[in-house]
């Protein structure tokens, strides 16, 4: 799986230099284009120049979310396209100067920025890569109390530690990976990711962790670079 690291010399590569174009990328085709809320009548949303613009999904979900919290105060979805600005040039200026240095990327995702980019980048694919997984067949995996307490004590660290905002947008990003029971995998591993570091705080255990990447490492790859082997799936 591809790593992201603050260290070029660790990785040879910079999460922010694979996204740092296409803001102005897609301020120039918004710009071309015209700004519209909902693209009738002739324009584009910001959401659709960068979708548009963007050289993969991982990319485009990414600088997303950056303008989401940068520009936007973390607005949902229904309110992303309500853009401050008034005029079309002023639109394209503020969008073009989103900020996706690692610094940006830590603000948004925490200490696990560099891992939460990574699942982001492994998780851009369209199908259901755990459609016939053991999770999904039996569903027992989230059924019952387990998985419900350990969204709960997760969301709880998050904001107990003032880490709600990136628990939320490392959600956001990854509510939109992958596709079907893959999706949902996806979606658990960043709300466990984004508070490993804090595993052993406000009640939030090693069993939660466990509970929210374990479908993710077994069948997709590792979610964070220290993780142990995966346990196999539970038999009962």
């Amino acid at each position: 799986m591809t790593r992201f690291v603050l260290s070029e010399s660790e990785s040879g590569v910079d999460a922010g230099v694979a996204l740092g174009v296409l803001p102005a990328r897609a301020a120039a085709y918004l710009l071309a284009s015209g700004w519209s809320a909902d693209m009738e009548g002739g324009g584009v949303t910001v959401g659709a120049a960068l979708e548009r613009c963007a050289e993969s999904r991982w990319q485009y979900l990414l600088v997303k979310e950056l303008y989401r919290w940068q520009v936007r105060g973390g607005v949902r979805d229904d309110l992303f396209e309500d853009s401050p600005a008034e005029t079309n040039s002023e639109r394209a200026a503020v969008l073009s100067a989103v900020r996706t240095d690692s610094a940006a990327l830590a603000e948004l995702f925490g200490p696990q920025w560099a891992d939460m980019v990574s699942l982001a980048v492994a998780g851009d694919f369209s199908e259901d890569r755990m459609a016939d997984s053991l999770e999904a067949v039996d569903a027992g995996w989230w059924a019952g109390f387990a998985w419900p307490a350990a969204i709960d004590a997760a969301s709880s660290v998050a904001v107990e530690s003032g880490r709600r905002n990136q628990f939320l947008a490392a959600f956001n990003v990854a509510c939109r990976l992958g596709h079907g029971v893959s999706r949902i995998a996806a979606a658990d591993a960043s709300r466990g990711l984004v508070v490993r570091d804090l595993i052993g705080v406000h009640g939030f255990d090693l069993s939660h962790y466990d509970r929210l990447t374990g479908p993710w490492r077994r069948h997709i790859g590792a979610v964070h670079r220290d993780d142990r082997q995966p346990t196999p799936y539970p038999s009962k």
